[in-house]
C-alpha cells in the first residue's frame, strides 16, 4: 500500500555500476531459460539470486527435479546441481565432479538459505508434515517456504527479484570518504534494516544518511562546519542548506538534486512521524536505490555541488 501524496521519483536505472546491474535478475518470456552466464566469484548475493530464481522459475527448479524430491522446497545439494546446469555450458558440464570440484566454493549457498531464512522467507525443515526428510537435510541442507515467503514469491514480480543489499552496502561504503562517518553509519544501519525486514526503519535511516551528505556537501561548499550546522538546526534548516548546495547550478543538475532529495525526505519525514505509513518492500528498496544513485549523483558532480 502506498503513502499518498508521495512525490514522484526520478526517472533513474534501477542497474547501478560497478557490477551491481547484478542486483536485479531479468528474466525472458520463454519456454526454456536462458544459459546465464556464472559471476566471476559466486557471493552470497549471487546465491541468493539463485534461489530466488530456483523457487520462482519452473525451467530452473526443474534440473534439480531428477534426483527426486526428499521434502524440502530446497534441498541444497539438488539446488547446486540445478546452479551448475543453468550457468555451465554444456559442452563443459560435468556434474557431479564439479559438484565435488567446487564445494568449498558452493557452501555460499549455506549462507544464502539462512539469509532468507532470517527475512522470513525460508525456514529449516520439510515442507510440511507428511514429509519425511532426509538425513543431509536434517543435518542443515533442507529448507522450505514459510506461510510468508509463499505469499512473497508469489506476488513477486518475476521479471525483477532484488537481491540481499550486500553490493549496496560495498557500493554506498565508498561514497563515506566525502561524506564522512554519519553518512556511513546511517547508510549500513538503512541496508540491515532492509536486511531485517524492518522497512520503515530502512527509509528513516535512508532519509537520515541523504541528510548527513547535503550537511557534507554544504561543508565543503561553505567552509565552515560550526555555520552549516547552526543553521541546519534553526527552523526551515534543511530548506536553506539545500538551496545553498544547489543555488547557481544549471538547471538540469539543480532539477535532479532536488528530486533526489524530495523522495528521501519524503519517507524519512513519513517515517519519524507518529502516523501509520504502511511502508512495504517495495518502498524500502526504491529508497535504498535512490539513496545509491544520490551517492552516484553527487560525487560525480562533487566539484560543481562544493564550488
Amino acid at each position: 500500500m502506498r503513502v499518498p501524496n508521495a512525490p514522484t521519483a526520478p526517472k533513474v536505472s534501477l542497474l547501478s555500476p560497478d557490477g551491481a546491474e547484478s542486483a536485479l535478475i531479468a528474466r525472458e518470456n520463454a519456454q526454456e531459460a536462458p544459459m546465464a552466464q556464472p559471476p566471476a566469484q559466486l557471493d552470497v548475493d549471487d546465491a541468493i539470486n539463485f534461489i530466488l530464481l530456483f523457487l520462482k522459475d519452473p525451467t530452473v527448479k526443474r534440473h534439480a527435479a531428477q534426483y527426486g524430491d526428499p521434502g524440502y522446497d530446497v534441498f541444497l545439494t539438488n539446488l547446486i546441481r540445478a546452479y551448475l546446469v543453468h550457468t555451465v555450458p554444456p559442452s563443459q558440464l560435468q556434474l557431479e565432479p564439479m559438484l565435488h570440484q567446487r564445494r568449498q566454493e558452493l557452501e555460499v549457498f549455506l549462507d544464502a538459505a539462512w539469509q532468507l531464512c532470517r527475512r522470513g522467507i525460508l525456514r529449516p525443515g520439510v515442507r510440511d508434515l507428511q514429509q519425511q526428510g532426509n538425513s543431509h537435510g536434517h543435518a542443515g541442507q533442507g529448507f522450505s517456504l514459510t506461510t510468508y515467503g509463499k505469499a512473497w514469491i508469489a506476488g513477486t514480480n518475476p521479471e525483477l527479484i532484488p537481491i540481499q543489499p550486500g553490493r549496496f552496502t560495498q557500493l554506498l561504503a565508498k561514497a563515506s570518504p566525502r561524506f564522512g562517518p554519519g553518512f556511513l553509519e546511517r547508510s549500513q544501519e538503512a541496508t540491515a534494516a532492509y536486511q531485517g525486514a524492518t522497512y520503515l526503519a530502512c527509509c528513516a535511516m535512508c532519509g537520515a544518511a541523504a541528510e548527513s551528505s547535503l550537511l557534507a556537501i554544504a561543508v565543503a561548499k561553505v567552509g565552515d562546519e560550526k555555520l552549516v550546522i547552526d543553521e541546519y538546526t534553526r527552523a526551515s534548516g534543511r530548506l536553506k542548506i539545500e538551496k545553498r548546495i544547489w543555488s547557481g547550478l544549471p538547471d538540469p543538475v539543480q532539477e535532479e538534486f532536488r528530486r533526489y532529495t524530495a523522495l528521501l525526505k519524503y519517507w524519512r519525514d513519513a517515517a519519524a512521524h507518529g502516523r501509520a505509513t504502511h511502508i512495504t518492500e517495495a518502498e524500502a528498496y526504491t529508497s535504498l536505490i535512490l539513496l545509491l544513485r544520490f551517492a552516484l549523483f553527487a560525487n560525480e558532480r562533487w566539484e560543481g555541488l562544493t564550488r
